[in-house]
């Protein structure tokens, strides 16, 4: 009798001492009470003043024209004091429009009213013109998508991103369907440059002085349009698209950083590219902030803007044990790439010293790859002060470019323990 229960002890103990998440997910369940948030701070000093002294709200709206910013409330898009996290998905964790990023507001010369139809030319010639109307009569669902701008950084306190349930007409269906007219276009060219209204006189600085780049175009193969399963959109979360979400009709390239998925789409431009055909000043503008080499002047050295797989935290919870003793459950989102099931890790230091490494999180299963999926860990910090969280991939063979930068690095300060 005394030999079981010393083995039952010893593998207790065993078990709770390398299995702490799942002795912490047992605990939570009925002994946890909730205590409000810790809040997350920039990785460093520059960050952190960056945020307070520039870009300090949610939802406010800095900056005009091209250089118009508003942040999403990324927290906001989680239950608050919620134990079990299992049962959200991307359909859960969706923005308002109001919660929704903007990155170019509407540009003021923009007159909605006369913005009716897309003109389609052929080799930028013979142009036609479609009703937008055509596309929003034939709209249905494309599910949710996830939209990150290249630009999301720790200055803007990582909030240059949404997601949300959007419908439209896909780009397949855009050139294969009699509906639109243009099946002759999509199987005869093998590139497509579609273009968005640009027309501005308030283009602004950003708080680095710098002026955006005037013209919002890109050029794409078709066949990158299709396997993207891009779509034109003409309703968010089942309303009309508001002006700044680019209103009646805008592209969406689930994958690719943001600056791809053109706004107040006015023109398309089917083609056969050659070796020498030119960038757009858009594409070039957003050169270093989509992993290119340089600053490509041709398509043919421009790599596609795509999202890699890579993982963020969002918020920190606090949380009351029965005997008074407090513990932490940091939550995050992941999103972009194509592995359904990452071996995601999270690391936390203090003072430059590991305190957490390569520990495993809580996470379902992404069961959409076009949008974000969240992932969470409960944590006992061992010391007060400041903490360094960062993320990483164990083993995988998947390009995590900006994951492995410890790009999306946050801090949190804990005072009690």
């Amino acid at each position: 009798m005394y030999r079981r229960e010393f083995i039952a002890s010893l593998l207790s103990s065993i078990i709770f001492s390398s299995c702490s998440g799942k002795y912490l997910r047992a605990l939570a369940s009925s002994d946890l009470t909730y205590d409000g948030l810790v809040p997350l701070k920039g990785p460093d000093i520059q960050s952190r003043l960056g945020k307070k002294l520039l870009y300090s709200k949610d939802k406010k709206k800095y900056g005009k024209g091209r250089n118009a910013r508003k942040f999403s409330n990324l927290r906001e898009i989680f239950p608050i004091g919620e134990i079990d996290l299992n049962h959200l998905n991307p359909d859960n964790l969706v923005m308002t429009d109001e919660n929704y990023y903007t990155r170019t507001e509407k540009p003021n010369l923009l007159n909605t009213s006369q913005l009716t139809h897309i003109q389609i030319k052929e080799n930028f010639e013979n142009p036609t013109f479609l009703p937008i109307q055509t596309i929003a009569d034939n709209a249905t669902s494309q599910g949710v998508t996830m939209m990150e701008c290249a630009g999301n950084d720790k200055y803007s306190g990582f909030r240059l991103m949404s997601a949300a349930n959007w419908s439209g007409v896909s780009f397949k269906e855009f050139i294969t369907s009699k509906i639109f007219g243009i099946t002759k276009l999509g199987a005869s060219f093998t590139h497509v440059l579609i273009s968005g209204f640009d027309k501005s006189t308030e283009s602004g600085f950003n708080w680095k002085g710098v002026q955006s780049t005037a013209g919002a175009s890109w050029v794409f193969t078709i066949n990158d349009l299709i396997k993207q399963k891009s779509f034109f959109a003409t309703k968010m979360n089942g309303k009309n698209l508001s002006i700044d979400r680019g209103y009646p009709c805008r592209l969406i390239v689930p994958g690719w950083y943001g600056c791809a998925s053109i706004k107040w789409v006015n023109k398309i431009v089917f083609f056969n590219a050659n070796a020498y055909t030119p960038t757009t000043a858009q594409m070039r503008e957003f050169s270093d902030r989509t992993h290119q080499i340089g600053t490509p002047q041709i398509i043919s050295e421009y790599k596609n803007p795509v999202i890699d797989y890579t993982a963020i935290p969002i918020k920190v919870e606090k949380w009351k044990k029965l005997n008074g003793s407090p513990i932490y459950r940091i939550i995050g989102l992941q999103w972009g790439g194509q592995n359904t099931r990452p071996d995601l890790r999270i690391n936390i230091s203090h003072k430059n010293k590991d305190l957490e490494v390569n520990k495993i999180v809580d996470s379902v299963e992404r069961n959409n790859l076009l949008s974000w999926q969240h992932w969470w860990y409960w944590w006992e910090p061992s010391k007060t002060g400041r903490h360094q969280i960062t993320l990483s991939l164990k083993n995988s063979k998947h390009l995590s470019r900006r994951l492995d930068d410890k790009y999306y690095r946050q801090a949190v300060y804990i005072s009690d323990i």
